[in-house]
């Protein structure tokens, strides 16, 4: 077992899979929140995770066959907020368990959903730049079905959100999913998107479709062509239904698709926020930052290494206990998305320093 594994192991606490288990105690995570940024700020002393095949949450339906998971801790420990993270081309939901399982310790339930992502949306429209918002569109709700993306009703993301929370509310009634259900839709106000790559782009294109509580884009979004021209639908982002102060993004430096996701940041309006923050470095600043930026060098190889690094559990860069050091950037991203108070952007590794 790999050391990002393991780590993810140790911080998911339990596994259940085909929806029956009990969870099992856990280490404590070695940084929380400050008091008073979250409606709790003890360390869940349990994480369970489910893994729901989509045949399970809405059978019929059809799609990706890798099951959703879904993540919850104690009911002491809930923010009342919930996360839901999109992965990236071609990953599955399972990719990155390190950032959902942070998402827990904050107190937030937490879902990584499948849904339609074995295309790179680039492939599909090149340099069509009205295409992107369009195949987002269709990957989203199902609507509009083309020659470029043709998924259906029932496997948009928006459908299958919501037969996944309706699963999760009759088979565990007592975990709280149903209040992330209004009249069988999903109350948008009280979810924070997140996505890596293709995933990061799907939810910011989402969030000007439907108000959301916030957004965090990792390594996203690319969507831009070959010449850096930015998609046709994120100039619309301020006037979109989620205010633009709502969206927060991660990128490190040596991504292959920095340049895109840097031409997207500006044309979205974040640019106008602030200025960029390291985390490699944090430091004093007066204003919430909505681009945080890494140099760091990561241990995975590859030409997507860095893309990959600020959400795949296999590609982090690790402190000595097995926890990325990403980790407090990815608290930091989750507390302002989530409207809470947040805590200074805490050095990587505090507690226990890299190798």
């Amino acid at each position: 077992m790999t050391a990002t594994l393991l780590a993810a192991v140790v911080l998911a606490g339990a596994l259940v899979t085909g929806c029956t288990a009990t969870a099992q105690p856990g280490p404590s995570p070695a940084a929380t929140a400050p008091a008073g940024a979250l409606a709790s700020t003890r360390a869940p002393r349990h994480i369970t995770t489910y893994q729901v095949p989509q045949a399970r949450s809405d059978p019929g339906a059809g799609g990706p066959g890798y099951p959703s998971l879904a993540l919850v801790g104690p009911a002491g420990d809930w923010n009342g907020k919930l996360v839901v993270f999109l992965a990236g081309t071609g990953d599955e939901p399972s990719c990155c368990r390190q950032f959902l399982a942070q998402a827990v310790v904050l107190g937030f339930h937490a879902i990584s959903l499948g849904y339609d992502n074995a295309t790179p949306v680039a492939t599909r429209c090149s340099d069509n730049l009205s295409c992107y918002g369009a195949v987002h569109e269709n990957v989203f709700t199902g609507a509009d079905p083309s020659h470029l993306s043709s998924v259906p009703p029932r496997g948009g993301v928006e459908h299958r959100l919501v037969a996944l929370l309706s699963f999760l509310r009759r088979r565990y009634p007592d975990e709280g999913w149903g209040k992330f259900l209004v009249a069988d839709r999903a109350d948008y106000g009280s979810i924070v998107l997140a996505g890596h790559s293709q995933g990061g782009a799907e939810v910011a294109f989402i969030a000007t479709q439907r108000r959301v509580a916030g957004v965090v884009m990792l390594s996203s979004p690319p969507d831009t062509d070959g010449r850096l021209r930015p998609a046709s639908w994120l100039a619309h982002v301020p006037a979109g239904k989620t205010p633009i102060a709502r969206y927060f993004g991660f990128a490190n430096r040596a991504d292959p698709f920095f340049g895109r996701i840097a031409t997207d940041w500006r044309v979205m309006g974040l640019d106008a926020l602030g200025s960029p923050v390291s985390v490699d470095q944090p430091g004093a600043h007066s204003a919430l930052a909505h681009e945080l930026i890494s140099t760091a060098a990561v241990p995975a190889t590859g030409r997507a290494a860095a893309h990959n690094a600020t959400a795949d559990d296999g590609a982090q860069p690790l402190c000595r206990d097995g926890v990325s050091r990403y980790a407090p950037a990815w608290r930091y991203l989750l507390q302002a998305a989530g409207g809470f108070r947040v805590s200074p952007l805490a050095a990587a590794c505090a507690s226990s320093p890299a190798p």
